[in-house]
């Protein structure tokens, strides 16, 4: 992975700065400091560029999304009333199948759903009211649906669902990562 590589080789040549300045060689010193201002500069440089450049990518119902070998597929939504507490409100509930494909257990541990109209106004998930959380803990090839509901004002236009890491981890810096800086999001839609 990239950012990783990125950040051993920041210590290191940092590590190379120090030794440097420590042996009383000021000039080297700076420079090996220059080298990896740069290479951060060209790096995150190509990570707003591609973001910017690249198209938001659409998934419609029943296209899987993943991460890490664990996929996410967005097989249906419906309306499950009206929220009858403080600001009321309709309640939504999607329902995603999740599917562990790697050969280990794995964690779903800080993916976030939102959804967002077409307006750019973002949904939170209502905690509380949803059925399996996207919180859980997959066997190798272990299934799930999780049901996450959603309370929403009005009728708002082109409703999307997006599942989010932000930016924990490195998969943030990855060049190219829906959750990098500028990136536009990836939208499930329905």
């Amino acid at each position: 992975m990239l950012p990783a590589f990125l950040a051993a080789w920041t210590l290191l040549g940092a590590l190379g700065t120090f030794i440097a300045h420590r042996q009383g060689d000021p000039p080297r010193a700076g420079r090996y400091g220059l080298t990896i201002a740069g290479v951060w500069v060209i790096y995150i440089a190509a990570l707003l560029l591609t973001a910017h450049l690249q198209p938001q990518r659409i998934i419609p119902v029943g296209q899987p999304e993943c991460f890490e070998r664990v996929c996410y597929t967005v097989v249906a939504v419906e309306s499950v009333g009206e929220f009858k507490g403080m600001g009321g409100g309709q309640l939504v509930r999607v329902s995603i199948h999740i599917v562990n494909q790697s050969e280990e257990a794995r964690s779903t541990a800080g993916l976030e759903p939102y959804l967002i109209d077409a307006t750019g106004r973002i949904w939170p998930q209502t905690t509380g009211l949803g059925g399996v959380s996207l919180t859980l803990r997959l066997p190798a090839g272990g299934e799930a649906t999780s049901q996450p509901v959603f309370r929403v004002q009005g009728t708002p236009p082109g409703m999307s669902l997006v599942l989010s890491r932000h930016h924990s981890g490195w998969h943030w810096l990855v060049i190219g990562d829906s959750d990098s800086p500028g990136h536009k999001p990836t939208l499930h839609t329905f």
